[in-house]
C-alpha cells in the first residue's frame, strides 16, 4: 500500500483515520478491521474516514501511538491481514548480551540502511540485557531515517528478528521461536564439528570436505598423523584464527605451528611425551577437531583460501554476492584478515596464483558457487532457518574445490571492503534487509 505519514490524533480515542480515496481499493474488507499491529503487538482501532488527510497520511489515536511505542519518525508501510492493519516493516537485529557492547558497535549498523528507501519500516537494535520479558518491551535503538542517527528508547517486540551478533543462548533463542516463528532469521549455532556431521550427511557434499574427527587427547593426533601426515586443530567454537595449530609429521620429528601474540611460532618434538605434554597444555581449555591438512594453493609464500558471500534476497531465494580472496601472513598456517592477512577480489586472485584465462578463473568460480549455494539448500532442507553465510572454500594445487569453513552465525560481509569491493558489500546488507522486509509480510516496494 506504498508509504504513508503517520500522524498523532490527541482529540479521539482507539482511532485509525484515513482520507477515504486511500482506501477505495479495500473497501471490501473495510468491516472486517478491527485491530492494529505493530510488531507482535495489537491493539483495537476504529476506522473513520476525512478528506481533511491526504491521500498518503493516517491519523493514529495519540494513546494508540504511546501503549504502541510507535516512533513517529519512521516511514511506514502498511499491510491488511487477518482483520488487522499492520504497520510496519519493523525489523529487530540482536546483537549482542550486553547494552555496553551495543553502545559502542550501534553506529556500524547503518550500514544496513544505506537502502533505507527501499525497506521503510522501523529498525531496531537491541540486546539480551535490554529485554522485558514481562511486559515484552525492549530498551534499544531505532534507527532515525532524517537524521541516520539511532535513537534510544523502549519499544515492543519486533516482527522479525535477524541474531546478527555473538547470542549464542539456546535458551533465549527458543523464547523469541515461540513469539516469532519462521521469523526468528539465523535462528541456530553449530560449532565446527556439528556442522561437518551437518554437510557430510550429503554424500554430494561430503566429498569436498577434510577428513575430520574430533580431539579426545594427543593419542587421537598422533593416531591421525599417521594416516595424513599433516593436520590442523581448531577450537570447534573458535574464530578469527585464534588457537589453530598445524601438526606435521617427518623423519620422527613432530613439528608445530601456530600464531602466538602476532607472530608465527613453531616447535619440533623428537619426543613423543614430549608433544603429548605440549598438546595437553595448550588444548585443555577449549574443544577441538583435527582436520586432514591440504595441499592448497598458496601465493609467494602466503596461504590462499576464498570466502564466497551468499545471502537470502528478497524474493527468499539464495543470492551468490561474491568471492573474495584471502592471503595470510607470510608462512602462517591461517589466512584471517583479522590475523593480519589481506584481501582481493576472488576471481582476480585465481587468474594470478592459477596463471588462469578470463574464462577459466570464471569456469572455477562458477563452480565454487555451485558448491555454495547446494550447501546453502542443504543446510535449509534439515530444518534451520538458513540466509546469511560465509563459505570458506580453497583451491588444492590440482585445481580441486574444499570446503574449510562454514559461517553461518555472524559473517563479517565487511571481507568485501577488504577487499575494495564496496559494492559486493552494499548489495550483501540490502539483500539481508530485504528478506527481513519478506519476513515480516511485505514485498519490496515497487514505487
Amino acid at each position: 500500500m506504498g508509504i504513508w505519514k503517520l500522524i498523532p490524533d490527541d482529540k479521539n480515542s482507539d482511532r485509525l483515520t484515513l482520507n477515504p480515496d486511500s482506501f477505495k481499493k479495500l473497501e471490501h474488507v473495510r468491516s472486517k478491521i478491527e485491530r492494529l499491529r505493530f510488531g507482535i503487538v495489537t491493539h483495537p482501532i476504529k476506522l473513520h474516514f476525512s478528506r481533511e488527510l491526504e491521500t498518503r497520511e493516517v491519523a493514529l489515536s495519540k494513546e494508540i501511538i504511546e501503549k504502541l511505542n510507535i516512533p513517529l519518525f519512521a516511514h511506514y508501510e502498511w499491510l491488511i491481514k487477518n482483520g488487522e492493519i499492520q504497520i510496519g516493516p519493523y525489523i529487530g537485529f540482536l546483537v549482542s548480551n550486553y547494552m555496553k557492547i551495543l553502545d559502542e558497535y550501534i553506529d556500524s549498523l547503518s550500514d544496513y540502511l544505506v537502502h533505507y528507501n527501499e525497506i521503510h519500516g522501523a529498525v531496531l537494535a537491541f540486546t539480551l540485557e535490554g529485554v522485558n520479558r514481562s511486559n515484552q518491551t525492549i530498551r534499544g535503538y531505532v534507527y532515525h531515517p532524517q537524521t541516520k542517527q539511532w535513537v534510544k528508547g523502549t519499544y515492543p517486540y519486533p516482527s522479525s528478528i535477524f541474531i546478527r551478533g555473538d547470542v549464542k543462548s539456546n535458551r533465549w533463542r527458543k523464547y523469541f521461536r515461540s513469539l516469532l516463528g519462521y521469523t526468528l532469521f539465523n535462528d541456530f549455532y553449530f560449532d565446527k564439528w556439528q556442522m561437518y556431521h551437518l554437510l557430510s550427511s550429503s554424500p554430494a557434499i561430503k566429498k569436498y570436505l577434510p577428513v575430520t574427527t574430533l580431539y579426545q587427547n594427543p593419542a587421537d593426533i598422533f593416531s591421525f598423523l599417521k594416516s595424513y601426515s599433516q593436520a590442523y586443530i581448531k577450537p570447534i567454537h573458535g574464530t578469527m584464527g585464534i588457537s589453530i595449530f598445524k601438526a606435521s609429521i617427518t623423519d620422527d620429528k613432530i613439528i608445530v605451528q601456530y600464531r602466538e601474540n602476532g607472530r608465527n611460532r613453531m616447535k619440533i618434538f623428537t619426543d613423543y611425551n614430549q608433544a603429548q605434554t605440549f598438546f595437553s597444555l595448550v588444548l585443555q581449555e577449549k574443544k577441538f577437531i583435527i582436520q586432514q591438512a591440504l595441499d592448497l594453493i598458496s601465493y609467494q609464500r602466503e596461504k590462499v583460501d576464498f570466502r564466497l558471500i551468499i545471502v537470502k534476497n528478497g524474493s527468499g531465494h539464495w543470492e551468490y554476492m561474491g568471492v573474495v580472496a584471502r592471503y595470510g601472513v607470510k608462512d602462517s598456517i591461517i589466512s584471517n584478515i583479522s590475523a593480519g592477512g589481506k584481501a582481493e577480489k576472488g576471481e582476480e586472485a585465481l587468474k594470478k596464483i592459477l596463471q588462469l584465462t578470463e574464462s577459466e578463473s570464471r569456469s572455477l568460480t562458477k563452480k565454487m558457487c555451485e558448491l555454495a549455494i547446494e550447501v546453502a539448500k542443504h543446510l535449509d532442507q534439515t530444518g534451520l532457518h538458513c540466509g546469511n553465510m560465509g563459505i570458506d572454500l580453497a583451491v588444492d594445487k590440482e585445481k580441486k574445490i574444499w570446503i574449510i569453513e562454514i559461517q553461518h552465525h555472524s559473517p563479517a560481509h565487511s571481507i568485501a571492503l577488504d577487499a575494495k569491493d564496496t559494492q559486493m558489500y552494499e548489495q550483501t546488507l540490502r539483500n539481508n534487509m530485504l528478506y527481513l522486509k519478506k519476513l515480516t509480510g511485505y514485498v519490496k516496494d515497487q514505487g
